[in-house]
């Protein structure tokens, strides 16, 4: 059975493994890209303020603050994961690709990573648009939309209970 048969039932190991492979898979393609060199290694803050201005246009009010409580929010991070993972299975070599990402790392370690990868993963998906990987044109199109528009539905739900809340 494919872990993309599961989709969206995962358990927090199954996601957090599958977010991770998503995450490296899509920065090895995307060198060249508008994708920093570095989106797997860099902070949650350095993260928040790239992902923060990638939404300035959909979530103007955002802030990186913001986003991190975001990015650390289980619930939060789990829905925009979701979004970002469902834009890549849309793809299916793509899919294949981070499929085969997810079962080596699981043979490799034995059971899930405990880090949760949100914050590279979805810096990629919004600044990767398009890149060649193996013999497949790989185009994520409106994705990157549909992945900002779940981020400002959350950024908008937490500015709104913060606006309740005072």
């Amino acid at each position: 059975m494919s872990i993309w048969d599961k989709f969206p039932n995962y358990d927090d190991s199954e996601l957090e493994l599958l977010v991770r492979s998503a995450a490296e898979t899509l920065a090895d393609a995307g060198q060249g890209s508008r994708v920093p060199e570095d989106a797997l290694e860099m902070s949650d803050r350095a993260a928040a303020e790239e992902i923060r201005a990638d939404l300035s246009g959909l979530a103007p009010a955002a802030t990186s603050d913001q986003i991190r409580s975001i990015l650390r929010d289980p619930e939060a991070s789990r829905r925009i994961s979701l979004a970002a993972l469902d834009e890549v299975r849309k793809q299916p070599g793509l899919a294949g690709a981070v499929e085969a990402a997810y079962q080596q790392r699981m043979r490799k370690l034995g059971g899930p990573e405990l880090l949760l990868a949100v914050a590279p993963l979805l810096l990629l998906v919004l600044r990767i648009e398009s890149f060649k990987w193996k013999d497949l044109q790989i185009t994520f199109g409106n994705s990157s939309d549909a992945v900002k528009a779940a981020v400002a539905g959350v950024v908008s739900g937490l500015t709104g209970k913060a606006g309740s809340a005072s």
